[in-house]
């Protein structure tokens, strides 16, 4: 390419930092690709090794970026390539952190595409960098050691979302809850619900899979403490979308039991997120009928409260709203 056509090295910070800022939008992103990428030219592996990584690092994290937010897997897939390439000058020997933050993000970037396309040599992939990021963070780098626990939970729970081997969802339990260990509401609130939840719908599969009452009441524990935490904080919506999964998780237990307690406890937390979706006008699945268990969240509901006040009304506003539930 000539060199005209390069990009300036003000251009090329810009572009570095758009690809580091978490809110960047796709846009900006897109573009900060291409000037990355246009970058490479100004650098040569043999001759200026670590500003041609530090340059091949930051397109990937953009390729990434860029392709987890389309869904593109052949972005992924360069996305992946780059960081190979960083990994021949960044080693585990001479740049050690450096070197597992760069296993982060290809586990990060394979499990999205193992996600994506139900690829289980991808996960496969995704689970082994991780690992490979845990060997080195394990005692000087607590935070980054825990969100290499959460990526290797990621990986492993959609290893056994895939097929039918529940081992791989116990090792994301697992890995859920050693970055539990790290992450706590005080210090990452965002990361910890984030953690939470994936520990949370990790064992509801399991409860799901194995009939083990313990897995549904370790996830009833947990949403019930992230549904307080929300609703502590002001997040109202997240903290009644957390209701709703209550309600799902009690509603199973139920089913495995015969327990009139789990009905009951399904039906108070159905009916405290309806209310509120009634009440703000916030769409959600449980209001417009495509919830699969509308019909049965509303007879719950009747259940508790009998067929009048505010169920018989909640009842009567969404038949209303609702074909689905008309046809039921």
């Amino acid at each position: 390419m000539p060199e005209m056509y390069l990009p300036s090295k003000k251009q090329i910070a810009a572009a570095k930092l758009i690809i580091s800022r978490q809110n960047s939008s796709l846009g900006k992103l897109e573009n900060a690709m291409q000037v990355i990428d246009k970058s490479l030219g100004f650098y040569c592996y043999n001759k200026q090794p670590k500003q041609w990584a530090a340059i091949i690092s930051s397109l990937g994290c953009a390729q990434q970026r860029v392709g987890s937010m389309t869904q593109d897997s052949a972005l992924l897939e360069k996305a992946i390539l780059s960081y190979r390439g960083a990994l021949q000058v960044r080693t585990r020997a001479s740049a050690p952190r450096s070197w597992a933050w760069i296993q982060c993000n290809i586990s990060l970037a394979a499990g999205t595409i193992g996600a994506l396309n139900h690829d289980k040599i991808r996960l496969q992939e995704a689970v082994e960098a991780s690992r490979n990021a845990l060997a080195v963070y394990a005692d000087e780098m607590p935070e980054e050691w825990a969100t290499a626990q959460f990526y290797l939970g990621m990986a492993l729970g959609f290893l056994g979302l895939i097929t039918d081997e529940t081992f791989w969802l116990e090792e994301a339990a697992a890995a859920y809850r050693a970055a539990l260990e790290v992450r706590s509401p005080g210090g990452e609130p965002a990361e910890w619900a984030e953690t939470q939840c994936s520990l949370a719908n990790t064992l509801v599969t399991l409860g799901k899979r194995s009939g083990d009452h313990a897995h549904f009441q370790a996830a009833i524990e947990a949403y019930e403490c992230m549904s307080e935490f929300y609703s502590m904080n002001g997040n109202a919506a997240e903290s009644m979308e957390m209701q709703e999964k209550l309600g799902d998780t009690h509603w199973n237990l139920a089913k495995v039991t015969g327990s009139d307690f789990h009905q009951r406890a399904a039906a108070f937390a159905y009916q405290e997120a309806l209310a509120f979706h009634m009440g703000s006008g916030m769409p959600s699945a449980l209001t417009t009928g495509t919830y699969p268990q509308t019909k049965h969240v509303l007879r719950l509901v009747e259940k508790l409260n009998g067929a009048t006040g505010s169920s018989s009304h909640l009842w009567s506003l969404l038949r209303q709203q609702s074909d689905v539930i008309c046809r039921c």
